[in-house]
């Protein structure tokens, strides 16, 4: 459904909330048919998840169901997945297992549970501790804090926290309390006015993993990038 919004309002989505913006824009633009491609999943982090052959497709009408169904085959409840929480309660479809015909084997015979993401604030606190850096990022919005997060456990699951160096504190977002003296920060998304061209500052909203190393390495880290691509490869077929 993101595909229907112009690529600022993308962005606008993410800060406003992209559960209920899921939720939102299929009232906008409810589709005839949802077809999921889950013939390789991927589960952890966005940028250093671990592929997972799943060989599977399906298909559905209602989109709540569908998502539905495709949360529980992962492991997650229909009320823990917000969009499908949101856009059951705006009437756009059912969440109810009990109440959706499922042609095809028993959801039983699929399932299989995913390792979660880590995206909350709280994750990148611990993330920090064992790294050797503050985060000062309460009220920021959780786009940018994924991407802090998944960017620095992509880095350490591949041996390179020594780019880190030098640095003391992340900050994110807003309320961010930065003193005049940056030294030892990285300063992270547009909601941080007035640091916009600093050489420490991070622009985007939310910026992707590739910036983050980027800007790591303008700030005199040394990331080898042939060894941050995915370790497994998508299509199970391939060694």
């Amino acid at each position: 459904m993101m595909g229907v919004t112009p690529g600022r309002e993308k962005s606008h989505i993410h800060r406003v909330g992209l559960d209920m913006a899921i939720a939102e824009l299929n009232r906008v633009v409810l589709p005839d048919l949802v077809v999921v491609d889950a013939t390789v999943g991927m589960e952890g982090n966005a940028v250093d998840g671990t592929p997972v052959p799943m060989g599977l497709l399906l298909a559905g009408r209602d989109p709540v169901a569908t998502d539905a169904v495709c949360a529980r085959i992962i492991g997650l409840s229909e009320t823990e997945t917000k969009h499908i929480t949101h856009a059951a309660e705006l009437g756009l479809g059912t969440r109810d297992l009990r109440r959706i015909r499922i042609d095809g084997p028993p959801l039983r015979d699929v399932a299989r549970p995913f390792e979660k993401p880590w995206r909350k604030l709280s994750d990148l606190k611990t993330l920090g501790a064992e790294c050797g850096f503050d985060v000062d990022a309460e009220g920021a919005c959780s786009p940018c804090i994924g991407c802090v997060l998944m960017s620095i456990t992509a880095l350490k699951n591949r041996g390179q926290l020594g780019v880190l160096k030098g640095i003391k504190t992340v900050a994110i977002g807003p309320n961010a309390r930065v003193p005049p003296d940056t030294s030892g920060y990285l300063l992270v998304g547009n909601c941080l006015q007035g640091f916009e061209g600093a050489p420490n500052h991070l622009a985007g909203c939310p910026p992707n993993a590739h910036s983050f190393f980027e800007k790591l390495n303008e700030m005199g880290g040394d990331i080898d990038f042939a060894r941050m691509r995915p370790s497994k490869a998508l299509d199970p077929g391939k060694p």
